[in-house]
């Protein structure tokens, strides 16, 4: 089995005021639940049999124990995976910035992992700006199948096609630069729901062809005002599975 670690942040904003995205909530849930069923690839989380934890969730994390997380990732994981959604913004010197709580934000290009293959997916706004803006952020749950039998065939499966996949880094954001992304408070990120809701088929599908799907239904919904877009190797292969038949 490929050893791999997933983390998965949030952070909604403070309650009552206009910034706060209460869809964050569902976003994490929503992922930690798609990872975690066999059809994403039946990761170990919370399952009394499984020997070791594969997948992390945390609501407004230190950038102290953001760290902490990077450098035991970095110690034994050969596939890392980061999914961040809540408030961000852009700047032309640093890139995106994700806000990780109340008080600290930190570039996106400072998280840095040594796995050969590395799987980032921000859902946040992307606006241009030297100081901090508002953002937004849609989803529906998927049932963990914890006791399931099949769990370790399909992570047989999942690691023989991220085994066969290309490496290197492959980054997902919600928005364009200078964009926002939608958010509803019931269901949680615009792009991170469409993409979850977009993994589903017949057929294994790759990240790069279920964010196609998702991208398409975005863009739709939000009339080309929310434009997602992917950042991956310039390199034949394939990218990595995110859905399993």
């Amino acid at each position: 089995m490929i050893n791999k670690k997933a983390l998965i942040l949030g952070y909604p904003g403070i309650p009552g005021d206009e910034e706060y995205c209460e869809g964050v909530y569902h976003d994490i849930n929503n992922y930690f639940e798609h990872f975690t069923s066999i059809n994403g690839g039946a990761w170990n989380a919370d399952c009394p049999e499984s020997s070791e934890d594969e997948i992390f969730k945390e609501l407004s994390i230190t950038k102290k124990s953001l760290f902490e997380y990077i450098n035991y990732f970095n110690k034994c994981a050969k596939y890392s995976v980061f999914i961040f959604a809540g408030h961000g913004y852009y700047t032309r010197q640093y890139g995106t910035i994700i806000q990780i709580n109340n008080t600290e934000s930190i570039p996106v290009s400072e998280i840095k992992f040594n796995a050969p293959r590395k799987l980032f997916i921000i859902d946040c706004c992307r606006k241009i700006s030297s100081t901090r803006l508002i953002e937004s952020n849609l989803r529906k749950s998927i049932s963990i199948e914890c006791f399931s039998d099949n769990r370790e065939v399909y992570r047989a499966r999942f690691d023989r096609l991220l085994n066969n996949s290309v490496e290197g880094t492959i980054e997902v954001y919600s928005c364009g630069i200078n964009e926002y992304s939608q958010d509803i408070s019931d269901r949680g990120g615009l792009f991170s729901s469409k993409l979850l809701d977009s993994a589903i088929g017949n057929e294994n599908l790759t990240i790069f062809k279920t964010f196609e799907t998702a991208k398409s239904f975005v863009q739709k919904m939000s009339r080309n005002e929310q434009n997602p877009i992917i950042v991956k190797p310039r390199m034949s292969g394939v990218s990595f599975p995110f859905y399993i038949a």
